[in-house]
């Protein structure tokens, strides 16, 4: 009763504000992106770190490309490069400042073709034998097993909290990686019960989905470092992302 009471006070008292969507005579489109604006009850600024806003970020582009995608069947051209606003200055910061002179990028675990489409766009694609491909470091810092069917992403979730992701405080890499294998084989072990369209192919681990598109003459280089609040990173941790740019 209290929420909905704050609720409706709030409405009450903000009848003259709203949120103005003007015509206008071009087809920019405009994305704009917070984490938790609402978090902080005195003023509504945004409190999470630069982690959640690169994730929502993520999601902004995702939602850009999908955008893109639709407008493209509707046969609309954009006259300009979509835009994407954040209201994080550190992550603005960040992406705007290469780390060692390469830029950094965020995104959410992607499908296969999204993947693919990202990497197309930071030029990692492979074009023809011989020709220039930039080189992407791709680090996975999600701490939740991950296995791919038929090119989507699932991870496991608590059935009685079917929002939550099943985390795991502080796990290595490796470790995450040998959880993601044998979910992977109970995948199919139980698959020809419930799944009569899934084959062996169809199931792959984040390690085998970016070892695929390295063989396809992707130039990247693919490690799991599982970040969160309880494990912060590790000398071992930027180690392994700068032997990736050096190999």
């Amino acid at each position: 009763m209290d929420a909905l009471l704050r609720i409706l006070g709030y409405l009450k008292s903000t009848l003259g504000k709203c949120l103005l969507f003007s015509k206008n005579n071009h087809l920019r489109v405009e994305a704009y992106t917070d984490a938790d604006w609402t978090s902080f009850i005195t003023d509504r600024r945004s409190t999470l770190g630069a982690e959640a806003e690169f994730q929502a970020m993520a999601l902004g582009i995702c939602e850009l490309m999908w955008l893109k995608g639709l407008l493209r069947e509707l046969q609309v051209n954009l006259e300009n490069p979509m835009r994407l606003y954040c209201g994080n200055k550190s992550t603005i910061n960040i992406a705007h400042n290469p780390v060692d002179g390469y830029p950094v990028y965020s995104m959410a675990t992607p499908t296969i073709t999204g993947a693919k489409e990202m990497l197309a766009y930071l030029g990692a694609k492979p074009i023809a034998e011989g020709s220039f491909r930039q080189k992407v470091i791709l680090t996975d810092l999600r701490e939740e097993a991950v296995v791919y069917i038929n090119g989507t992403p699932f991870v496991l979730r608590e059935l009685n909290k079917p929002v939550d992701t099943l985390k795991h405080v502080g796990i290595t890499g490796p470790v995450v990686e040998h959880m993601e294998a044998r979910l992977k084989e109970d995948i199919l072990s139980e698959c020809h019960r419930y799944w009569e369209n899934i084959f062996v192919d169809d199931v792959k681990t984040p390690a085998e989905v970016y070892a695929a598109l390295k063989d396809e003459g992707y130039n990247i280089a693919h490690r799991r470092i599982p970040l969160t609040r309880e494990r912060e990173a590790l000398a071992s941790d930027v180690d392994a992302i700068q032997y990736c740019k050096d190999e």
